[in-house]
C-alpha cells in the first residue's frame, strides 16, 4: 500500500492535499481501490508546472474550452496548451478515509468530529472488548502544540485508542502510546484497512479493570476475584494470570492486613486459621504464588528468611 502510505504522510503535514499524476504513476491497482472507496477523486487541477522553469502557473480555460497556462516567470513568457492527460490531480478526502477505517473495523461512522483545525479527530466511542473506548486520530502534531496534548491528557483516564500519522520512532512529549495508522493498511481484498491487524495490536486477550478490582499499590498489579492483572498497555488492557480460590484468599488477606500494618509478619498457622483450612493445604498455593511472582517480576508475598513467616510485599500496599 505504497500510495496509501504516501497519502498518510501528506496528511500528516497539511490539509487539504492533492496528488499529481506523477505521484500516482505505477500504482494503478491501488489507486483504483482508493477511488472506489471515495478516498481519492480525480479532478481538474488549478495549477500546472511550467515545462521550462518549473513554476506552478494558474490554469485558465479559454472560450474554446482549451486549458492553458501562461508562465510570467520565464524570460520568454509563452502560452502552453494542456493535453487531455494534463491539468488534473487527485484530491484526497480525510473524512472519507476515516469513515472507511471505521467501516472496515466494523464500527459506527456517526460521530466523527474534528478539533484543533483538523489536527485531532474523535472517531466516536465504541464497544471494544466489552468496554466503551473512544478512538482518536491524531495528525502529526508538533511538540509545541501543547493544547492538543493537554486535551489528550484529559482523556487519558478513559484509555482512548489513539491512531496517528506519527511514526513509532518519533518521541513526543506525551505518555500516550500512539498506533501508527499505516500499520493497519492491507493490500488484501477490496478494503484499505485490516480489522485483524487492529485486533492483534490491541491484544484481544488483554483485560480492562473491573469495578470490583483492587489495585495493589503503584505496582500496576490488580487483584480481581479469580485473576491477577498485570503489565497494562497504554490503553488499559492488562495481561492476566488465573488465580485459584486459595491463592486469591491468601493474597487478599495478607493485603488487607498489610494495609493495617505492612511491617507485621504472619505464620502459616495464623493464615490457615484465617482461611479455616489445614496448614498443609497452603503449600501448593504458596508455590503457585511464587511462580506468578516470577512471571510478573514482582514478589507478591514475601517470606522472612529466619522466621519463615509471611506478609504482603510492602510496595503493594498504599503508602
Amino acid at each position: 500500500m505504497d500510495l496509501a502510505k504516501k497519502i498518510l504522510n501528506s496528511i500528516a503535514i497539511t490539509l487539504p492535499i492533492a496528488l499529481s499524476p506523477d505521484d500516482v504513476h505505477g500504482h494503478d491497482k491501488e489507486l483504483q481501490k482508493l477511488m472506489d472507496a471515495g478516498v481519492v477523486q480525480r479532478r481538474a487541477a488549478l495549477t500546472f508546472p511550467c515545462g521550462a522553469c518549473g513554476s506552478y502557473c494558474e490554469i485558465k480555460t479559454l472560450e474554446n474550452r482549451e486549458r492553458v497556462i501562461l508562465c510570467d516567470s520565464c524570460e520568454d513568457a509563452r502560452l502552453y496548451t494542456l493535453t487531455d492527460k494534463e491539468g488534473y490531480e487527485f484530491g484526497i478526502s480525510l473524512p472519507i478515509l476515516l469513515s472507511n477505517l471505521l467501516k472496515e473495523l466494523e464500527f459506527s461512522i456517526d460521530n466523527i468530529n474534528a478539533f484543533f483545525k483538523d489536527r485531532l479527530w474523535s472517531l466516536g466511542i465504541h464497544d471494544i472488548n466489552g468496554t466503551s473506548r473512544e478512538i482518536l486520530f491524531l495528525r502529526d502534531a508538533q511538540d509545541s502544540e501543547a493544547e492538543i496534548f493537554s486535551f489528550l491528557a484529559q482523556k487519558k483516564a478513559s484509555h482512548p485508542i489513539v491512531l496517528s500519522t506519527i511514526s513509532q520512532r518519533r518521541l513526543l512529549n506525551t505518555e500516550f502510546i500512539l498506533i501508527p495508522i499505516e500499520t493497519l493498511l492491507t493490500s488484501r481484498g477490496s478494503g484499505i484497512f485490516s480489522k485483524k491487524r487492529f485486533e492483534e495490536i490491541l491484544g484481544r486477550k488483554g483485560q480492562t479493570v473491573s469495578r470490583e478490582s483492587t489495585a495493589l499499590g503503584s505496582s500496576e498489579l490488580v487483584l480481581e476475584k479469580d485473576t491477577l492483572l498485570h503489565s497494562p498497555d497504554g490503553f488499559g488492557n492488562y495481561q492476566r494470570e488465573k488465580l485459584e480460590p486459595m491463592e486469591h484468599r491468601i493474597i487478599e488477606n495478607l493485603y488487607r492486613r498489610g494495609c493495617a500494618d505492612k511491617s507485621k509478619w504472619h505464620s502459616r498457622t495464623e493464615i490457615a486459621s484465617w482461611l479455616s483450612v489445614q496448614e498443609k493445604s497452603l503449600s501448593n498455593a504458596f508455590t503457585a504464588i511464587r511462580k506468578i511472582s516470577k512471571k510478573v517480576d514482582i514478589e507478591i508475598v514475601e517470606q522472612h528468611k529466619s522466621t519463615k513467616k509471611y506478609h504482603i510485599n510492602p510496595d503493594l500496599v498504599p503508602k
